[in-house]
């Protein structure tokens, strides 16, 4: 709402400027000059620019309002990211757990296992080993003779 009139009295100001010192029709033609500019001059009177300043705060409140819904909105989203990501790390946690358990029991089947065999394997050889030792304190005691 800018208003193009703009009260202006050019008597007055030219009388002004020649009180200054100017001549009166350098005054006269100074005022006439500043009276046809101001015709065609779009000028913002106090109305004007408390309605641009009352538009202003409008405005300003409506973004401040749509920036709260859009934090919220936005909170609200990452509280369902998280719940989401938290619900898929549980999962994830979960079969990681199963499977070492899995893994775990499994080493140590094969664990009992290879225990089972070596002590086998030992005591066959420690019998063998025996058995041996045995035959040759035998031969021994046979071949060679005992001292009186």
């Amino acid at each position: 709402m800018l208003m193009s009139a703009v009260p202006f009295d050019t008597l007055k100001f030219a009388r002004h400027l020649e009180e200054s010192g100017l001549a009166p029709s350098t005054a006269a033609a100074a005022s006439e000059a500043l009276a046809d500019a101001m015709i065609g001059a779009d000028f913002a009177t106090r109305s004007d620019i408390a309605a641009l300043g009352d538009a202003t705060k409008n405005d300003i409140a409506a973004l401040r309002e749509g920036t709260k819904s859009d934090i919220a909105a936005l909170r609200d989203d990452m509280k369902r990211e998280f719940a989401t990501l938290r619900s898929e790390y549980k999962s994830d946690a979960a079969a990681i757990r199963s499977e070492t358990k899995s893994d775990n029991a499994m080493l140590r089947l094969e664990t009992k296992s290879d225990i089972e065999l070596a002590r086998r394997d030992i005591t066959i050889k420690l019998g063998s080993m025996i058995i041996l030792g045995v035959g040759v304190i035998l031969a021994a005691m046979r071949y060679l003779p005992l001292h009186p």
